[in-house]
């Protein structure tokens, strides 16, 4: 069950262990995370397995990292649109946009 949590949600690896060491719940985590994590995903799966398959294996992690993002559904329908690195990141590296939009 941890293992596919981890899907979408990879800092439970850091809130378990903070809850079973101190006993406290961590602060989830913040938007520029979620956008770091994203942008460092699309790297390296696009490094590992080229960029058409890599962009398109990254697609399955963005329901779960843009959760509780600000219009993280509309972003996430951007990427999932895109068929190159440089134009996800590119959206990605824009979220100030995604934020602002009503």
């Amino acid at each position: 069950m941890v293992g596919r949590a981890a899907i979408t949600h990879p800092w439970i690896f850091r809130e378990s262990r903070a809850l079973l060491d101190e006993g406290s719940e961590m602060v989830p985590p913040t938007v520029e995370e979620r956008l770091a994590l994203c942008r460092e995903n699309y790297r390296a799966n696009c490094e590992a397995r080229g960029e058409y398959l890599g962009v398109r294996v990254t697609r399955r992690h963005l329901e779960g990292y843009l959760r509780d993002v600000p219009n993280g559904m509309e972003l996430r329908r951007a990427l999932c649109h895109c068929e190159s690195l440089a134009g996800c990141l590119e959206l990605l590296g824009e979220q100030g946009n995604w934020l602002a939009a009503p």
